[in-house]
Order: C-alpha cells, then structure tokens, then sequence
C-alpha cells in the first residue's frame, strides 16, 4: 500500500469514528465493551438489545495544554440537544468527511459498532484491518423462489451494512417475500430490527417472509450451488427484538457460529411467523447467553436437518444453552438416527439458574431424535405444554451436582428431560430413547400423564434414570433491581452494591436467590449483565437478570503546540508542520485529529487549528493554536543588461526594452522604469532608473544604460545598368544622374567616373560612383552602360521551278541561292531549304532562304516554290490459275490475291470480276483483273478457277457409351448416329450391331458406314460397355425401447435385420453393430448397418437406435413425510416423501437429485386464472441435478402430489402453468397405473389421479416441472 492510500485510509478511519460519535450509536456488534444488553426469562426476553439513549457528555471544559486560545465547547448529542449536533458548523479541514462519505454514514441511531477479527477479537475503527473485513462481505437479496442474479435480485454486495443501507434507502424494492444468500464468511453480525433499519422500514418490512440462506458458493442462476455453511465466526445473528419482533416467516439455513461470547448466537422474534432453523450449528458459546433464543407469539418453531447446540464449558465459561418460545404455536425439533439435533455443554460454572441443555415452552413440543448430553442442570426443560412427544430422544450425563439441591431431592438437581405441565397437565408421549446417567431421573414430569408408545432404555446403578412424576407446584417470585448506572471510580471500573429476594407461596422460609456476580464486586468498565436465580423445594427454577453500566465521560487531555509564525514560502503560504498529543486516563496515549493537519499548506495570514480526541468510549477533548504565516521580502527585479543601438533619425532611436518582477507571494507584479520603454534616446548613453512593489508594500530598485550611436554609410542612388543603339562607329554619348543621403547627414554629395554625358564605345563601360558623410562613413557603388548594333542584312527574291518525277520519291532539283547586302557586313549569299541538289517529293514544296550578319541580326526570310508531277500507268501481279475442291453444292468458295504497284502511288488497287470469296460453280471460270494509279494511269489481265468433288462424307457418331445393367442379360442400349456430305448434304448410315439391340455385360464394338452420290465411302466405330455398379438398398428399421428390470444397467437384446434389395444379386440382409445378440448398456445404442453386392458395391448405412431403460419398481416411501417450510435446497432419495403447507408431494426416482419447493400465494401467481376459478393453494417445483434444473423430468421419475381439501373432488381441479397460459390437469389414470406411466414415453406428462379417498386431490406430472396451484371451481 503507497504511503498515499496509507494516509487516506487512516484519515477516513478517523472521520468514522467522527460520525459514528456523532449519531450516538448504541447497539453492539460484538466486544468486551459492547453496551448492556438484557438477559431475559426463558419464556419472555432472553436476550434484549438494548436501546437506550447516550450518556450526555461532561459540563466540564477539558484540560488542554499549553492552548494559548480557548476551546470551543460543541455540544453532544443528547435527547434534549439533537439539532445543535446536525448544524455543529465545520473548518475547511474537513469538507474530506463530505466528500469521501463513510461506510456507516447511514447506520442508524443508536447503534455502536465494533469490528472483530478472524478469531473474534475487537479491532479499533481506524485501523485497516478493520476498514478491509467491513468490506469484504458479501450477501444478496432476491425474490422468494429466485436463485441468485435472477430476476428482481440486488447486487452482490460487499458487506452486511451496505445491504442494511439499501434496505433502509430502498425499502419498497424489499417489501416482499426474499432470500438474503450468504457465501462462506459474511464478516461482520447480521441485525435486521428497528435499530439497524429504523421503526418506519422495519415495520414495513416485516410483515414479509424471509429466508436467510447460507453455504452460497457465490455463483448466479444454475451455476448457484449451496454447500456447507456460511461461517458467522463469533458475529451473531439477530431479527426483531421482544418490543419489536418480525410479522412474517423467518428461516435460517446452512449457518454456523463458534465462539460468541457477547450475546446469543442466534436470536429472533416473530408474532405470528414461524421460525425455522435448518442445518444451523452453533459451537462454544459463552458470555451467560443462549446459544439460540427463538420466540414467537403465535408462530411455530422448527429445528431439523442436523443442528447442534454447544455451549463453552471450558475454564469458567458459561452459557444458558438454547432457548424456544411460542405462546400458542408448537415446538418441532427433528433429527434423524444419523444425525440428531444436539443440546450439548450448557455450563453454570456452579452456579446452577438456568442452563439447560434446551429451555422450551410451548403448548406441543415434538422430539425426535434429538440429543441432550453433558449440561449443568436439565438436558430438556419443557414447560407450558399440554402434549408432548419424545420420540427416540437420548438424554444423559446431565447436571453436575454442584448447585443448590431442591429439599427432598436426594442430593440431586438436573434430570435428563424435565416437564412442567400447566394447570390443566401434560400428556407425555414417551416412544422409545435413551436416558442415562442423569443427576435427578431420566424423565421427570410435573402435573403430566405418560403414554408408553415403545419402551425406552434407562441407566442402570445407583443413578435415577426412571420416570417421576411429581404434582403441581408454583414458580417463586424473583425481585431484582432496575438497570444500575455508575460512574467509573477508577480505571478498574467501580464496586456497586445491589438487593436481590425472592418469595414463595410453597416454602417455608423463602428460597435463597444467587446471581453470577456479587453485590459491592468490582464491575469492570462497560456493561454487565447481572443474572439471578432460585429454585424453590419441589425444582421449580426462575431466572431474571438486570445490568451494571460502569461509565468514563471523561475526555483525554490535548498537548498541543505554542502559536506559530513563520515566513511564506509561496503564493499559497506554507506547509506547515507540527505535533499534537493526547493521554487518556483510562486508555492511555489517544490518536489526535487536527483540522488542518500537520503538513498542510496554510494561507498568509493566522489560521486556527483545531484539535480534538477521543478515547474509546468516544469522550471528546477539543484545543487550538494559531499558525501566522506573513510576507516580508520585495520582489525580485529582471532587467535588461546594457543597451547599445544603432541611430535611426538625426534625434536618435526609440528603444524598446523589458523589465519584469516576481515576488514568492504576489507572483508577477508591474515594473516601473525612467525613461520608459519606446522612449527616442538621443546619440549617447542614458541611464534608465526601475522600480516594483508587492502587494504588501516590499520594494526593489534597479538600473541600466542605452548607448545610441552613428557607424552607418551613407545610402548611394546610381540608376540601373543602362543600354544605349550606336550612332556611329565610334559608340554613342550617354548622360544619366547619381546621388547619396544619410540617415544622420540627410544629403551628402555623389563622384562618379567617367562622368555623365561622356562618349561610350561599342561594348560594356563600368561607372564608379561613392559619398562620404560628416562621421567619415564612406560609401561606394557602381553600374554599367552597354552600346549594341541591332540592325539586319536584307535578301534578294527567287522565281517558282517546275520538273517532272523521276521515282516514287519524286525528283532531284538544283537551283542558284538568291543575294544579301548589310549596312556593315556588305554583300553576301542566302541559305536555303531544302537545299539546291535535294529529292523533292511529287506536289509542290516551299524553299525558304534565310541570312545573319555578323553581330547575329538575322534578315526577314523570303520563299519560292518547285513543282514535281506524275505520267506512267501502274503494273499488275495476278495468280497463276486455280484448282479447288467443292464444299457445297454450289461448289466453294475461292479467295486469291492480286496486286498491282506505281512508281509515285507505290501500291494500288486491283479489281478482278468475279472478286475474291466468290462462290465458284463445279467446272472453269474466267477472272478479269484491272488496275489504275492516281493521276488516271490504267493496266488489265486475267486467270482461271476450276472447282471438283473428291471428298467423301462425314460420320457424326455417338462417343464410347457406358450403360447400367438392368438385368444378368445386360442393358437395351440406343444411340444415335449420322452423315454429311459437302456436296450431297445427309446421308443415311449403317450400323452393326444396330441401336436398340441388348448389350450383354462387357464392351462390345459398333462399325458404322456412309457413302455419297460420287462413290466416295467413310466408315467408323465406337464401343458400349455394360457394367454393374449400383448398391443394394437396405431397408429403414424404426427405433427400439426395451425395458430392463436388471439393476446392474445391462442386458441381452435381439432384433431383426433389415432387408436389402439389389438388381443384380436380388433381395438379401444386412450386416449390424452391434450384432442382434449382444449385451446392451442402459441408455441410447446407436445400431449401424450396412451391405455389399456382388460387384463390390457398398450401400448407404442406415442407424437406429435401442433405448434400453432401467425401471424401478414404484413404491410410496412407508416413513413419515418431511416436513418443509419451502424455499429450502431438499436431497432427494431414490424415493422421498415431504409435506410442504399440507401438501405431500412424494418424489419418484430422483436418486442425487435435489428439490426447492416454494409456496405460493394469489399475490404472486404468474398470470390471472381463468374465468370461474378461485385460488386455494399452490407450489413453485424445481428439480436440480449436479446443479443444473431438470426439466423435462427423465422417463421413470415423476413427482405425485396430494393437496388436502374442504369439500368435494368435482368442485376442485389443478392447474399448471405452461409459460403462457394456465393449463388444466384433465387426463385421469388409477393409482395402480402410476409405474406403467413413469415407465412410458407419452406426449402426455400431466395426469389427475382418480382416489376413492375423500378431502384428497391427487396429481402427477412424469415430466414437466414448475407451478401447479390448486383451484375452487
């Protein structure tokens, strides 16, 4: 963990403490200094949270010191001053408590809270150990009947106090029938009253049925599984209390708990809900509590599926064992030979009031198999009831004898069962059982009558195991004071003196009370609870308890710091540090919050700090001290280093500068210079004066210089580069102007050499030109003057040539180039093109002639013209004459070439009747060919074209065939074949053998001829191949079910063979595996066949299946059905029978199966029931195997249902719910049917079960499972 987190945690621990001191919180998680709780009688209060409002907090001012300012007084919590807490104002310090809300923020009032640890220990609130089991739990609430993550389902929380929270935030999401899952360690206690959810919610809430479910793998939907328990540690369990208890239903399954020492276990009070507790175990519990105390006013209580009672019996650990209560429901605890509900370990440390192995008053208590071994005083008590059943019930080794004997007892005190019927007696139903080694008797029974139902065992020896029976007697009266509170004298605590009596209508003297603590003791610290008891003559026992509240309101006292004063380092002040201590009387050095803290950054200027502490019954002391920070350093100066600039006007420059100040406090403040910035300096140096101030008047002073001088030349104007057209042979006079300014001097005169209007020659003349000014900064520059000669020669004209052509090229002509003159160059002679001597080509061709004198002035080109012409006929190139064979009737088709050439036109085209590609007619023809050039030129001649038949016709003939024999002869086979000739066109042709005929197996060859009108023959042939390669067919055999009475899943099987047919080889069987014969498996076999012919060919496999299924023989389970509550994860046997709301449903071959079975009402159905149907009542079924919902059911299981009824069958019916609508059970079937169907696959799975026996409505569904309601017609 970074130091970071370190700090935010410790920090927000702290402010947990803050809050929860604020909101004056009372009611005890767990701890050696938890607040009082009330012990109450075994038929009243057990067991009572307290509820009591805070102490208020001392009228002294506490002792701080060296605190040069006073203490602020902030007024507690008390009844009378609740809003001057809520507006207590807050410093900036601890706006982190608003920002960073603490996980009890929303407990309610009155509740303290402490945090244990693995092994039970307390752990201080602000410490992280604390803060990371706080958030590491996690429950969730869902829905009656909806597994977790299902529909309508919470968040996976991550502790009890955040669904607590939730709960009171959103209590109309959780006003309804629920299940809170837990995993394996929740971490903390679980309280549901109207402390931990404030009378409003609680009331709300508790009219609803709830199932706390444990042993949650923490998985969602089908993936949920529920094994083992959930693990409670020593945290405690708790819902509703005796002036608050619950309305609805409450069940408790798969839990433990081990090692609670400061309440009960387990404690929860219903009006008129029943209080269930399946698979809940509880182990050494001490602390003088019940390991379990469940009371109801009309409610009944049932415990079952194994739990176990133990007590710490261990050093001198004491516990009151387990304790049950209802005034007018009934007590049913049931256990099984295996595994029996257990009493175990109730321990009085000899003082013997009230520890019974299990105290329990109702009007009929039911045991069966249920232990009570090893406890101070009675295995069993039982009162106030007029039946009760002991039903192989073991009690022995119980009492010590160590306590204080009723006269006449024999120096005896605790029997293994103890009755105390009411004034009208008890009727004691003893069937079978075990009682042995008892102090008193095995069974002891006052006012009661006992009915032997099977002989049970008792001890042998000197003990007292038999059965006594004693007469009606009167419980003493016990007076005990009110609830003490004390001031601690000490940190010992304070010795506390106290009266107890007792009276007795029976005895005479009065029987002595004793109490677990004694009058003028020492009383620690915190709250203890004083339990009294006496036992009058005949071993009527009465118990009664108050409590010693041992108080310290005294706060610890502060050391704190002297004021501070110290110097900022920044324009947030500084981070200051300091050290701030504690000492309690009572617990020593205490942790110290101070608001801000050390190390914070304090502001310029004086802040208070404000200090307080508190010890761990949360006394606060308050302190403060003042921390100044203040500014007295100037700013610190950024100015330029001396300037030197360059002159830019005969006054000097402006000059822009920078200057900047910082101060640790204000920051960046305005600096103030003389002369400013953009001032014009004049040539010289000048110093510039600057200055700032802070915010808090602190002043820095500081200069420069600026040195404005002239080392800049004067600026020379010299025209551009001039060029200038000679006047004569000698160049031309050129004139131009030059001058300089300065930027200082302004105008300064200009030298220039050669000096304008100066003679320049034919070519380029630099001129060199420079100034001076009065600072001797000289200048210098130059351009230049070009004289050129631009003017061309001029050529002489030429006459037109005319000749004739000599070659395709045309002809060769020579002429004379025509004469130039030039102003300077003189005469000279034109260039032409084409040159004189070159081939011109027929037509006319243009000669240009072009002339340059000898400074590049090119002449205007002047042209003339030469004529070339054309007189000579072309020459023809014909073919020699042609013989071709005819293609048609017509004869054919002849292409031939001629060609003809000129000397100018080179090739030209030739025309020859009849043309090329023209049909020719069998026998000789004439073609005449001419050709002409392009100037009218004409040559002709000629050749011939003869056309014969020598071309036999053509066979158009089928490719080699393959057939499929259709029979051991062969095939029939067709074909098609034809003839063409050129000249005759079709023909007929001849085959052998002939098309049709039947081909035998093989390849046989076919000759085939043609011959035209001109005797010209062609022949060919081709083969047909006959083959067998078609697979038989097997036959489609349906799918088989087999029923097996044999419990070892194997058995014999035979079948037919499907049929084949092939058309070759005939009708046949086919070969399968597994082979008819063999031993199947029970379950699906997939049978696979297959075939070949004599050919070799293989047919498609076909597959069936053998459904080979194991029945059980069906039998109703002969033992008492199961009672359930619904809700509960059930283990199915092969066979089980339950009763769930009077409604026994008994479960058919579902071996390793598990069932949850919910009761449903009208409120919750899934949809309105049909017109003319009234709801009486109905069950929510689901099936589950290796956690996955089974439904369907398999074939052979099936779920029987009996639903009682008031009245006649015809006016009754069942429904069940498909999805969509409500689906009437009409299909009926006589009980003595029921294996035939479960054996049977029907379309059919609902079934109404016709009964002769009356009040009875009997359903069964072999498949489906879900919602089934039983309907008023």
């Amino acid at each position: 963990m970074s130091r970071t987190n370190t700090y935010v945690r410790s920090f927000l621990s702290i402010l947990l403490i803050i809050s929860i001191s604020l909101m004056n919180v009372n009611t005890a998680l767990a701890d050696d200094s938890a607040p009082p709780q009330e012990t109450a009688t075994p038929t009243e209060e057990p067991v009572q949270l307290t509820e009591e409002p805070a102490e208020p907090a001392a009228t002294e001012t506490p002792t701080v010191e060296e605190t040069p300012a006073a203490v602020e007084e902030v007024p507690t919590a008390t009844e009378e001053a609740p809003a001057e807490v809520e507006e207590t104002p807050v410093n900036e310090g601890q706006v982190l408590a608003e920002e960073e809300p603490t996980l009890f923020s929303q407990i309610p009032e009155e509740t303290d809270v402490v945090v244990l640890d693995e092994n039970g220990e307390s752990l201080p609130l602000v410490s992280s150990e604390a803060l990371d089991i706080i958030l590491e739990t996690d429950p969730m609430w869902c829905p009656a009947g909806v597994l977790p993550g299902g529909p309508g389902c919470t968040t996976n929380f991550s502790s009890i106090a955040l669904l607590i929270n939730n709960m009171i935030s959103n209590t109309n999401a959780y006003d309804q029938a629920g299940v809170i899952y837990f995993t394996s360690n929740p971490g903390a206690s679980f309280s549901l009253t109207t402390s931990s959810l404030g009378t409003a919610d609680f009331n709300q809430l508790s009219d609803n049925n709830l199932i706390l479910q444990g042993g949650w793998n923490g998985q969602n939907g089908a993936n949920a599984q529920f094994n083992g328990q959930t693990n409670f540690g020593n945290n405690f369990l708790v819902i509703g209390t005796s002036s608050n208890p619950w309305i609805g239903n409450i069940t408790l399954n798969n839990f433990s708990f081990n090692g609670v020492s400061s309440t009960n276990a387990v404690t929860v009070y219903t009006t008129s809900g029943d209080i269930t507790l399946n698979n809940v175990d509880v182990a050494q519990q001490s602390g003088n509590d019940y390991t379990a105390n469940l009371v109801s006013n009309s409610g009944d209580i049932v415990v079952q599926n194994g739990s176990t009672f133990d007590g710490d019996n261990t050093g001198g650990d004491t516990n009151m064992g387990f304790n049950a209560s209802t005034n007018t429901g009934s007590i049913t605890i049931t256990g099984t030979a295996a595994n029996p509900i257990t009493f175990i370990d109730a321990a009085g440390s000899g003082n013997l009031i009230n520890y019974n192995g299990a105290t329990l008053s109702a009007p009929v208590v039911t045991l069966t198999y249920v232990e009570a071994i090893d406890n101070d005083l009675n295995g069993i008590y039982i009162s106030n009831a007029t039946t009760v059943t002991l039903n192989n019930v073991v009690a022995g080794d119980n009492s010590d004898g160590n306590g204080t004997n009723p006269p006449g007892a024999n120096n005896s005190v605790g029997s293994g069962v103890y009755i105390q019927g009411p004034a009208g007696g008890t009727i004691v139903n003893i069937n079978g059982g075990l009682f042995a080694n008892n102090e008193r008797y095995g069974i002891e029974i006052h006012n009661g009558n006992v009915v032997i139902i099977s002989q049970p065992t008792y001890g042998t020896g000197s003990d007292r195991n038999g059965i006594g029976t004693i007469g009606p007697n009167n419980a003493p009266d016990l007076n005990v004071p009110a609830n003490i509170t004390v001031e601690a004298t000490g940190p010992a605590g304070a010795a506390v003196n106290f009266t107890v009596t007792a009276t007795d209508v029976e005895d005479d003297p009065d029987p002595t009370p004793t109490c677990n603590r004694t009058s003028g003791s020492i009383f620690p610290i915190g709250t203890t609870t004083v339990t009294c008891s006496v036992t009058d003559s005949w071993g009527v026992n009465m118990t009664d308890s108050f409590t010693v509240r041992v108080r310290d309101t005294t706060g610890p006292v502060l050391s704190l710091p002297a004021n501070i004063i110290q110097e900022a380092t920044g324009p947030s002040g500084r981070a200051v540090t300091f050290t701030a201590t504690a000492t309690d009387l009572v617990d020593g050095p205490r942790t110290v919050l101070c608001i801000p803290g050390s190390g914070s950054t304090f502001g310029i200027g004086t802040t208070t700090v404000n200090c307080f502490s508190s010890d761990s019954r949360f006394n606060f002391s308050f302190g403060s001290f003042t921390v100044t920070i203040r500014d007295t350093t100037p700013p610190a100066l950024n100015l330029p280093s001396n300037i030197v600039v360059e002159a830019t006007s005969p006054a000097g420059n402006v000059v822009a500068f920078s200057a900047t100040a910082t101060d640790i406090v204000s920051g960046s403040r305005p600096v103030s210079c003389t002369p400013a910035s953009n001032s014009t300096f004049p040539v010289g140096v000048t110093t510039v004066n600057c200055s700032a101030s802070d915010t808090r008047g602190n002043t820095a002073n500081g200069s420069f210089t600026i040195t404005v001088q002239d080392t800049t030349p004067p600026s020379l104007h010299l025209p551009a580069n001039i060029t200038a057209e000679a006047t004569s042979a000698s160049g031309v006079t050129v004139t131009f102007s030059a001058s300089a300014t300065d930027i200082v001097d302004v105008s300064v005169p200009t030298v220039c050499s050669p000096a304008p209007g100066s003679t320049f020659p034919l070519g380029i003349t630099t001129v060199n030109c420079s100034a001076t000014d009065s600072h001797d900064n000289s200048t210098n520059g130059s351009f230049t003057v070009t004289v050129q000669d631009t003017t061309a020669p001029i050529i002489a004209p030429h006459p037109d040539i005319i000749e004739e052509a000599t070659s395709a090229a045309g002809a060769v002509v020579t002429y004379t180039s025509p004469s130039t003159s030039d102003a300077v160059d003189g005469a000279g002679t034109a260039t032409c093109s084409p040159a004189s001597g070159s081939t011109f080509a027929f037509g006319n061709t243009i000669v240009t002639c072009n002339a340059t004198d000898t400074h590049g002035n090119a002449a205007t080109p002047t042209t003339f013209t030469v004529t070339v012409q054309d007189t000579t006929s072309p020459t023809l190139s014909l073919p020699a004459d042609i013989i071709i064979e005819a293609t048609s009737p017509s004869g054919a088709v002849v292409t031939f070439t001629a060609s003809s050439s000129d000397i100018v036109d080179g090739s030209v085209p030739v025309n020859c009747t009849p043309a090329s590609g023209s049909i020719f007619a069998l026998g000789t023809t004439t073609i005449n060919c001419s050709a002409a050039d392009s100037h009218g030129n004409t040559a002709n001649d000629s050749f011939t074209v003869t056309v014969q038949d020598t071309t036999g016709p053509e066979l158009t003939l089928p490719a080699n065939i393959t057939a499929e024999a259709t029979s051991a002869s062969g095939a029939a086979v067709t074909f098609a074949s034809s003839a063409l000739d050129i000249v005759d066109g079709s023909l007929p042709v001849t085959c052998t053998p002939a098309s049709g005929s039947i081909f035998p197996l093989g390849t046989t060859t076919i000759n085939c001829s043609a011959t035209d009108s001109n005797n010209n023959t062609t022949t060919g042939n081709f083969t047909v191949t006959v083959q067998d390669t078609t697979a038989p067919v097997i036959a489609q055999p349906a799918n088989r079910s087999v029923i097996t009475n044999n419990n070892s899943g194997k058995e014999f099987v035979n079948y037919p063979l499907p049929a084949t047919s092939d058309a070759v080889d005939g009708p046949g069987f086919a070969t399968c595996t597994p082979a008819p014969g063999n031993i199947f498996q029970v379950g699906i076999t997939t049978v696979t066949c297959t075939a070949v012919d004599a050919a070799g060919n293989i047919a498609t496999p076909v597959t069936f299946t053998i459904n080979l299924k194991y029945i059980a023989p069906i039998w109703k389970n002969s033992e008492a059905f199961i009672p359930v509550t619904g809700g509960e994860i059930i283990n199915l046997d092969c066979n089980t029978n339950i009763l769930v709301a009077g409604i026994e449903l008994v479960f058919h071959n579902l071996c390793n199966h598990q069932t949850i079975v919910n009761i449903l009402d009208e409120t919750i159905l899934p949809g309105g029931l049909p017109s003319g149907f009234t709801f009486v009542a109905g069950l929510d079924i689901a099936v589950f195997s290796e956690n996955q919902i089974v439904n369907p059911l398999p074939t052979g299981a099936g779920v029987e249902m009996t639903f009682p009824l008031q009245g006649s069958q015809q006016d009754f019916a069942v429904l069940f719910w498909d999805g969509v609508k409500w689906v009437e059970i009409i299909q009926q079937i006589e009980g003595s049917e029921l294996a035939r169907i479960l054996s049977t696959e029907s379309a059919n799975d609902l079934y109404k079960i016709i009964s002769a026996e009356g009040g009875i409505y009997k359903a069964l569904t072999a498949g489906k499972t879900g919602i089934f309601i039983l309907v008023k017609k």
